[in-house]
C-alpha cells in the first residue's frame, strides 16, 4: 500500500502545480483541463487507501471544475492550492 501513497503524493503535487498555473488567466484554462483528470485519479486513490483524504479529494475535484468558470476561477485556484497543500501534509503525516 506504500506505492499508493507515493502515487497519491505525486498526483497531489502535480495538482498543486496545476492549480498554481490556474492562477495565470490564459494558462489557467488549459491547465485546468489537465487538473480535472488528476483530481479524479486522486479521489480514486483516496477511496482505495481510506486515509481520511476522501473529503479533501472531493473538494479538490469540485474546485478544479469550478476553476473553469471565468469570474471565480482565480479564487478557486487559490483555494485549490491551499487544499492541496493541506492534503499533502495530511497524507505525509498519515503514512508515517
Amino acid at each position: 500500500m506504500k506505492g499508493i501513497n507515493i502515487a497519491n503524493l505525486i498526483l497531489l503535487i502535480v495538482l498543486g502545480l496545476g492549480f498554481l498555473a490556474g492562477i495565470i488567466p490564459l494558462v489557467g484554462t488549459a491547465a485546468m483541463f489537465g487538473v480535472i483528470p488528476l483530481a479524479i485519479a486522486s479521489l480514486v486513490l483516496s477511496i482505495i487507501k481510506k486515509k481520511g483524504l476522501i473529503i479533501l479529494s472531493v473538494f479538490i475535484l469540485i474546485l478544479s471544475i469550478l476553476t473553469l468558470i471565468p469570474l471565480i476561477g482565480t479564487f478557486t485556484a487559490i483555494a485549490g492550492v491551499i487544499l492541496t497543500i493541506i492534503a499533502i501534509i495530511k497524507l505525509v503525516r498519515a503514512s508515517k
